[in-house]
């Protein structure tokens, strides 16, 4: 189900364009239940909609993170958010 989601979500990110208001997509955990052939996929997927829209993605899989860093051409920007505690909230820091 997810996989069939995410191919209308992207494909209509994709067909709408500029006709779209925002300026970004924003994607929570995109590669649930994806194996690692569909992950790669939809980096591609991902690194193509760059060229049109802002991505902001969020995940906690790191065999996807590592996908998106080494495979998005666009200038990009990875944070980390951990130590996350209910009175001060996440530790933020710049991945490089």
């Amino acid at each position: 189900m997810n996989s069939l989601a995410l191919s209308i979500f992207l494909g209509l990110a994709k067909t709408v364009g500029d006709f779209h208001p925002l300026g970004f997509i924003l994607m929570d955990d995109p590669s649930q239940s994806l194996d690692s052939q569909q992950k790669a996929r939809l980096v591609k997927v991902i690194n193509e909609l760059c060229e049109i829209k802002n991505i902001i993605v969020s995940t906690m899989d790191g065999e996807f993170k590592e996908l998106l860093k080494d495979n998005i051409t666009k200038a990009k920007t990875v944070y980390m958010f951990s130590d996350w505690l209910p009175d001060s909230g996440p530790k933020i820091s710049e991945e490089i």
